[in-house]
């Protein structure tokens, strides 16, 4: 897909990106922090996440901000990487945006079940909204299952979500939901693989998705069987 020129100047920027993740020793130097704001300390003046951390108060994070910094420059790190090349035009490399898509949309399910006001806008992560062709604001005005699909009708969501019925207080099954997006979602990104790319690179990114397929398949029995009691049978 990419030219010899520039499929190496994007390995030496991948490469350079790389040499400055943290190592196994950096890993267990965090173990040796015992509280937060150590441990953002730490981040803030690592190579991988100083710029993160340039602004932050190390003394004043809690877990979910750290949490939410290092998502935010994940995700900016990659969407540099696809301007660059600008990979973004292209279908299979907006993965990470389609992920983070749905994210928000089961959050909004989830404010919608708890009837959390203002939980959904707070969660939002604000430097998706520029990349996203779903209106992730708008979505905070749903007070229903059935108004959330209308604000998705226009959206590949809707075909998936529309099939699952509202019940009757106006919440939604969420499992069912997540479980359709999630599926959608991975079934998609893997045709794309297999017809967009060599069978060469379709065989190791294949074998790339199958592996976070089984980690979400991992994480999400041991959810339901620690926090919800589910059978063997069940899961």
């Amino acid at each position: 897909m990419l030219d010899s020129w520039s499929a190496n100047g994007t390995v030496a920027k991948i490469k350079y990106i790389h040499g400055r993740m943290f190592t196994k020793e950096n890993y267990h130097e965090m173990l040796m922090r015992r509280t937060v704001p150590e441990a953002a300390d730490y981040l803030a003046h690592s190579a991988r996440y100083k710029d993160a951390f340039r602004d932050v108060d190390p003394n004043t994070v809690h877990r979910g901000f750290v949490e939410a910094l290092l998502q935010r420059e994940n995700f900016n790190t990659y969407m540099r990487l696809c301007r660059f090349q600008e990979l973004d035009k292209l279908p299979f490399y907006d993965f990470l945006i389609k992920s983070k898509e749905i994210e928000c949309i089961l959050s909004m399910i989830n404010n919608i079940n708890s009837g959390l006001d203002n939980s959904y806008l707070n969660d939002l992560p604000g430097y998706v909204i520029k990349h996203s062709k779903v209106s992730l604001l708008e979505m905070s005005r749903a007070e229903n299952y059935e108004q959330l699909l209308k604000i998705l009708r226009n959206t590949p969501y809707y075909k998936i979500l529309v099939k699952i019925p509202p019940l009757e207080d106006g919440s939604a099954d969420y499992t069912e939901c997540e479980l359709r997006l999630r599926t959608a979602y991975y079934t998609e990104l893997l045709n794309t693989a297999k017809h967009d790319f060599s069978e060469m690179q379709s065989k190791q990114l294949s074998e790339m998705i199958s592996r976070e397929i089984d980690c979400l398949n991992i994480i999400n029995a041991y959810r339901m069987k620690a926090f919800f009691c589910y059978s063997s049978e069940e899961i």
